[in-house]
């Protein structure tokens, strides 16, 4: 499953009606899934036995009025219950006047929306510049002292695009630190000591990992 991938940041599931899924999670839950890595998506109804589970670990979230607060009876159409509950149907696309503009509100998450797409829109920014950021020049305070420096100081990021590339740094393993288990620069060390991504010991590289995960 995807849970399970790196390269993966963030799944939504929308499974909260069925119980049947909770093995699923359970299994998740067992292997150490990245609390907030998947989100439970709220429909109409949310199954007991997915109830258990810490919306910690499995966050909830829920689009507005996108979704009936209720199922559809079995043998009911959408039409009959939206009629015996003064809903509006949905006319089909060929008849349907013109939408009047809507102001789209953010999802109503147990974590910020701007997390979950923090490390995929913005990260995918950074990793994309050509030529790549000079990780010396807009990290560390005292910039980059190579004068042949192949990597770009002409970039301007903004706040959230450094957090991304300090973020990035942090996944790599300092050299000093690998070598000697000791680093000069300390806490102040752009490259990674301590996993970032670290909880409880561990993280959702699992072994691949070779950064330091205390409990």
């Amino acid at each position: 499953m995807y849970a399970v991938q790196p390269q993966c940041e963030n799944l939504i599931l929308g499974v909260t009606h069925d119980n049947g899924y909770a093995l699923l999670l359970s299994k998740l839950e067992a292997e150490g899934v990245k609390p907030g890595k998947v989100i439970l998506l709220q429909g109409a109804g949310f199954a007991h036995e997915l109830e258990r589970f810490d919306s910690s670990l499995f966050p909830r979230v829920r689009f507005g009025e996108l979704f009936m607060e209720k199922k559809l009876e079995v043998g009911k159409k959408y039409s009959q219950v939206a009629a015996a509950d003064n809903i509006s149907p949905v006319l089909r696309k060929s008849i349907s006047p013109k939408p009047a503009p809507v102001r789209l509100t953010e999802p109503e998450l147990c974590i910020p929306l701007f997390q979950i797409m923090l490390t995929i829109a913005v990260w995918l920014s950074v990793k994309n510049l050509s030529p790549r950021a000079c990780n010396m020049f807009y990290l560390n305070p005292l910039k980059c002292s190579k004068s042949d420096c192949e990597y770009s100081h002409d970039h301007i990021l903004n706040e959230t695009q450094l957090s991304a590339l300090r973020y990035n740094c942090k996944k790599q393993l300092c050299r000093s630190f690998q070598q000697s288990d000791t680093c000069p620069y300390n806490d102040d060390c752009i490259y990674g000591h301590e996993c970032p991504d670290n909880v409880s010991g561990k993280c959702f590289q699992g072994k691949k990992c070779k950064l330091m995960h205390p409990v």
